[in-house]
């Protein structure tokens, strides 16, 4: 018999911890091992699984680098009567998303039916949620169609409003115009537009759209864009070729009518129609199109997207 440390053929104590050690070492080296090749082999499905959605998803296009006064410009709503039911952040982020500009009639209602405050207000907010969501834009200050005009209420009424709102607005992304469907006839609606182009113009050099009559066919020296509202898609044939900046306006009873599909402001447009005139007059080369919201107290997101799906064909 061999003796081993005293112990026959029987390990000590010592021995025997040694190789329950040994064994859990060697034990976990394996586990180790496993994990390691589990863990890659995870990192490898993964990325197999990535390159197989990301092939099956169709790269959504990105907006060009577009210049306020560079365009092409598809403009929509708010419109000014409803436009306080809408978010101007929702509203805002919904153009971006497809593409569009704003259009926004400040003072487009009767004045002592609203807070003049509250005007300049959401006037305000709307420029904070263009500039937040990289919306470029048209600001319409007043109408030469509405009331107040005969009842002697101009300038001095609207002036301390009228610098605010200019105040809050910058000359690379805003186009100013100052009475839409004006009239030379009416001296508080030439005296308005004068004030608002020194100071808008001539003290910043900020860009200016003309509307005189409605239907203009020429620029005053100084103004960038010239706003055309058309009673039906034919007279689009009527601005002049050598105008540089025209937006062909929906702003008018004919073409609401037009865009809704029944005769009645206040509703939801047909999204169709909405991309039929977008797509004609971007493909036509047309600096800008005007689909005039008609009075919508919701965001009509369906239009907005066929707006959008339009002037992506174009610019894609």
């Amino acid at each position: 018999m061999v003796i081993v440390n005293g112990c026959g053929g029987h390990q000590t104590p010592c021995q025997s911890n040694n190789l329950k050690q040994e064994t859990r070492l060697r034990n976990a080296v394996k586990a180790g091992a496993v994990n390691k090749v589990f863990k890659s082999a995870r990192i490898l499905f993964m990325g197999f699984l990535a390159l197989v959605m990301t092939s099956c998803i169709t790269p959504q296009p990105q907006p060009p680098s577009r210049t306020l006064l560079g365009g092409p410009h598809a403009f929509f709503g708010p419109s000014a009567w409803k436009a306080y039911n809408l978010d101007p952040d929702e509203s805002m982020k919904a153009l971006a998303d497809n593409w569009l500009s704003f259009k926004f009639e400040v003072f487009g209602d009767d004045p002592p039916r609203y807070n003049l405050d509250k005007a300049v207000e959401y006037c305000q907010a709307i420029l904070k949620a263009s500039e937040k969501h990289g919306v470029m834009g048209c600001l319409t200050l007043s109408n030469g169609n509405d009331d107040y005009w005969a009842r002697g209420v101009g300038l001095a009424y609207f002036k301390p409003a009228i610098d605010k709102i200019l105040a809050s607005a910058k000359t690379d992304r805003v186009i100013i115009e100052a009475v839409s469907e004006s009239s030379a006839s009416k001296p508080l609606q030439v005296q308005f537009e004068n004030y608002v182009f020194n100071e808008w113009h001539v003290k910043r050099g900020g860009a200016m759209s003309w509307n005189r009559g409605s239907r203009p066919t020429s620029l005053p020296s100084g103004y960038d864009v010239l706003d055309f509202h058309v009673f039906n898609m034919d007279q689009r044939k009527s601005i002049p070729k050598s105008i540089a900046r025209p937006i062909v306006s929906a702003d008018t009873t004919p073409m609401v009518y037009w865009l809704t599909g029944k005769s009645e402001y206040g509703t939801k447009y047909v999204p169709g129609t909405v991309y039929e005139m977008v797509k004609t007059c971007l493909s036509e080369k047309f600096w800008g199109v005007d689909v005039y919201p008609g009075n919508h107290d919701k965001l009509d997101i369906k239009s907005i997207e066929a707006a959008g799906k339009a002037i992506k064909e174009v610019l894609k």
